[in-house]
């Protein structure tokens, strides 16, 4: 209905807060330093109801002066500054994409691993992609669309999906489980109910970003609260597939804003027609998998993997890089320290302690605020089976009810992509991060694996414990976390972005990328 961001070279300017403003602010509020609100000036939009204070993104919707603009006007920023963006994984790839795009000449992505993608992570079985992290691709995936247009890559539709109750032992449709005791009347009622208030929540949630959120007290509460108190209860069955099954926790632990970003009203949608249509249209797999996909949108800029950063300091003059590089010396790869000279940070890596604490020149705010983010680990492992029992699963796709205890370290979600090839792969949701919750993991495949009659070898192909969802706590929302962050963008030269930022999910998380630079980047640079 409305544009949310102007395309490149389309502002305004704000002469007193030294900024470049996109055309669908019409105004910055006076006696501000910059625009607090946000409106659309669409005609149609205004005649829908939703040109109100809806934020851009988190970072616009901000005042003055916890936007960072009197810190940032002492430092100029020009398309030839030299930007470091840490991190090859969706954020760090879409930021230095989106500065590519936009003209800026010298960015450099240290990356790591070995291999770019972060937690898309594509394995090749019998020629055929296999997605271990990230996968699907949704209608709500306007930007990752665009950019698989631009990058040519090719994406198939997902193979129809049943339920494994393991109470009874038998297999039900998605619809039949996420009406669980609900009448078709009453759950098709509250589903239009939620897709409406989803619609209208436009006015309090930004469309990227959770800064202006401790000023909705509705938002501060779990998703499960939120939907009892808006008299939703009925749908908690449907909203345990996309959220608990996939790795993100109880209805009742999730804060609410991150289940709303994740619940958009075209994401549900899809839900509601994969799960009672015989025929559908998402979600989507990139054929090539979305590990290449992300290789393909790094093909124009200058990414650096298997590169150990030791220390970042950060100066009014600058950012120093100190890192070891892999090189090659008569046939051998061996690491190399170098020290390299920036005029901007851009951490799209992890942001816990664990990870920026072992490099960075952390201050005691950055301390305080990252001791705040926890983790819900995730493990994929895959197994070939045998000939003989290839193709047992009754589909392709096979979700797994209820859903078990994250402490059980039973598997949620079975699936078996291609019917013409044998990798079966297994979700299971952990408490440990570490590799020794194995064990637990494999016994946990091997009982589902023998509930369902699928025969499994002895070894499996892949075993993956992914860092997953980072996250805060309803209390820190309400602390103003987000709104803390925020304030600290471009203080000390450097830029946060990534998951914890927008929310673990690619699209979100693309979007995010795009309004950092567009704000921070974009309207600063002469």
């Amino acid at each position: 209905l409305f544009q949310r961001c102007a395309p490149p070279g389309s502002k305004l300017f704000d002469e007193r807060a030294g900024i470049a403003l996109p055309r669908c602010v019409p105004h910055a509020v006076e006696g501000s330093a910059a625009v607090s609100s946000i409106r659309s000036p669409s005609v149609w939009a205004t005649a829908a109801g939703l040109a109100t204070t809806t934020p851009i993104c988190a970072s616009m919707a901000l005042g003055a002066e916890p936007w960072g603009i009197d810190r940032m006007t002492t430092n100029t920023m020009t398309k030839h500054d030299r930007i470091c963006v840490v991190g090859a994984g969706p954020a760090g790839l879409a930021t230095a994409y989106r500065l590519h795009r936009e003209g800026f000449t010298n960015v450099t992505v240290l990356e790591k691993l070995p291999q770019i993608g972060g937690l898309c992570l594509t394995y090749e079985f019998q020629g055929r992609a296999f997605d271990l992290g990230a996968n699907y691709v949704t209608s709500s995936y306007r930007r990752i669309r665009k950019m698989a247009k631009e990058v040519r890559a090719e994406m198939y539709i997902e193979a129809n999906a049943s339920f494994y109750d393991t109470t009874t032992g038998k297999y039900q449709s998605i619809l039949r489980t996420a009406r669980r005791n609900t009448s078709l009347p009453r759950f098709g009622y509250d589903s239009v109910r939620y897709l409406w208030k989803r619609w209208r929540l436009g006015r309090e949630l930004p469309s990227s970003g959770f800064a202006v959120t401790d000023e909705h007290p509705d938002l501060l509460q779990s998703f499960g609260q939120w939907l009892d108190q808006q008299g939703l209860t009925s749908l908690r069955a449907l909203f345990e597939i996309p959220i608990t099954l996939m790795g993100y926790g109880p209805l009742d632990v999730i804060p609410a804003p991150y289940a709303l970003t994740y619940m958009r009203v075209g994401s549900v949608l899809d839900l509601m027609i994969y799960g009672s249509m015989p025929f559908h249209r998402w979600p989507r797999r990139f054929v090539d998998g979305f590990q290449r996909f992300w290789a393909r949108v790094a093909e124009p800029l200058d990414v650096r993997t298997g590169v150990h950063i030791t220390s970042v300091q950060r100066g009014a003059d600058g950012v120093t890089v100190v890192a070891q590089f892999p090189t090659e010396v008569d046939g051998n790869v061996v690491l190399e320290q170098r020290t390299l000279e920036f005029d901007w940070l851009v951490l799209c890596c992890p942001l816990q302690l664990s990870t920026t604490g072992e490099f960075l020149d952390l201050s005691a705010q950055e301390i305080e605020l990252f001791e705040r983010i926890t983790l819900n680990p995730f493990c994929v492992t895959t197994y070939a089976m045998a000939p003989s029992h290839a193709f047992e699963l009754k589909t392709r796709l096979v979700n797994v009810t209820p859903a078990p205890e994250r402490s059980s370290a039973r598997p949620t979600i079975i699936t078996q992509q291609f019917k013409d090839n044998p990798l079966v792969t297994f979700y299971t949701p952990v408490t440990d991060p570490g590799a020794g919750i194995e064990p637990a993991v494999l016994a946990g495949v091997r009982q589902l694996a023998a509930e369902v009659s699928i025969h499994l070898p002895d070894h499996y192909e892949t075993w993956n414990n992914f860092p997953y969802f980072p996250q805060v706590q309803v209390s820190d929302f309400a602390n103003g976390w987000y709104r803390r962050v925020e304030a600290m963008q471009g203080t000390n030269r450097t830029f946060y972005n990534g998951g914890i930022m927008a929310f673990e999910l690619i699209e979100p998380i693309v979007e995010y990328s795009e309004c950092l630079v567009r704000t921070h980047f974009v309207a600063r640079a002469t």
